[in-house]
């Protein structure tokens, strides 16, 4: 029930873009796609070799289950270096 609640706290904070400094700490993700394109955020990593580990062990313990390694970039960032960008020009 609690890691229900944390999941979707953690989906709604990513519709709205928001990110918080723990994830920021952690940008390697390893998700579990879901239906309508959603997904499910299973663990975060700050490095992508503990990540990619940790995928193996996931992939060999559950075989049929389908998951994938990303870099979750912060999309606040990403604007906030874009407009310091088109203002430096």
């Amino acid at each position: 029930m609690v890691g229900e609640c944390q999941q979707n706290n953690q989906s709604n904070m990513m519709e709205q873009g928001a990110m918080t400094y723990r994830d920021r700490l952690s940008p390697w993700c390893i998700i579990k796609p879901l239906p309508k394109m959603q997904r499910i955020i299973v663990a975060r990593f700050r490095r992508r070799t503990d990540a990619e580990a940790h995928l193996q062990v996931l992939r060999r313990l559950m075989p049929d289950m389908k998951y994938i390694l990303i870099f979750d970039r912060d999309p606040e960032q990403e604007e906030i270096n874009t407009v310091s960008a088109r203002v430096k020009i």
